[in-house]
């Protein structure tokens, strides 16, 4: 009798251990499909960001007045996030030419990490002001488009500064005028892009448009210039 139990307790203990064996190949199995969900997306948005870019070296304020009507808010956000480490990667090409100045001249070392995440935190200042006065002017003149759309615009709108971005880091190490020419006509480009894309995105008059992107700029001028100088003075 006692063996019988004996035998009943082991087959209890090892059906426990099968069901635990089993919730826990079943919670990896989920994390995995979560992983792999979230690998597939990002690869989808890298993708999709990618097609936006080449199309825009074409035909800019073509591409850019269609993809404002059919881009997604994702699209949007991984176009900011890359925004976001090409100006972390400026980095590079500013210790250069002061490594081969000013620094060199002292004996001085160049901060690289502390600048890039100085740099990278710009970067998403500026997309983050550019969304929040565009939504501001957005609620003034009752356009009612949402915060995702003006997002989605905002990405498309910073794609010029990161393709000549990525051209200006490359080059920066040996032709660093070449890189701030470069820095200067990419954000020309994108002041005229930025009045096509608040123009078509918020249905305003060229009129309307041109007070209303003057003010998007100034305003993001103020808040990156003020950002820079407490950087530096810190």
């Amino acid at each position: 009798m006692e063996e019988f139990v004996n035998h009943e307790e082991v087959k209890s203990e090892e059906n426990k251990q099968k069901l635990e064996t089993m919730k826990t190949n079943d919670q990896s199995k989920k994390q995995d499909n979560k992983f792999k969900k979230i690998v597939a997306l990002v690869l989808e948005n890298l993708i999709a960001a990618k097609d936006v870019a080449l199309k825009m070296i074409i035909s800019p304020v073509t591409v850019l007045k269609k993809e404002i009507e059919t881009s997604s808010f994702s699209v949007g956000i991984t176009l900011i996030i890359i925004y976001a480490l090409i100006c972390g990667c400026y980095t590079f090409t500013i210790g250069s030419l002061l490594r081969s100045n000013i620094l060199g001249y002292f004996g001085l070392s160049f901060p690289y990490f502390k600048v890039f995440l100085y740099l990278v935190i710009l970067g998403f200042l500026k997309a983050g002001i550019l969304i929040g006065s565009i939504y501001i002017f957005n609620q003034i003149l009752k356009s009612n488009k949402s915060c995702k759309r003006i997002t989605a615009m905002v990405g498309i709108v910073l794609v010029p500064e990161i393709i000549v971005g990525i051209i200006a880091v490359i080059t920066g190490f040996l032709f660093v005028k070449l890189a701030i020419c470069l820095l200067l006509f990419a954000i020309i480009l994108h002041s005229i892009l930025l009045f096509v894309g608040i123009k078509k995105l918020l249905s305003l008059s060229e009129n309307k448009a041109i007070y209303v992107g003057s003010g998007i700029v100034v305003i993001n001028l103020i808040v990156v210039l003020t950002y820079i100088v407490n950087s530096v003075l810190r």
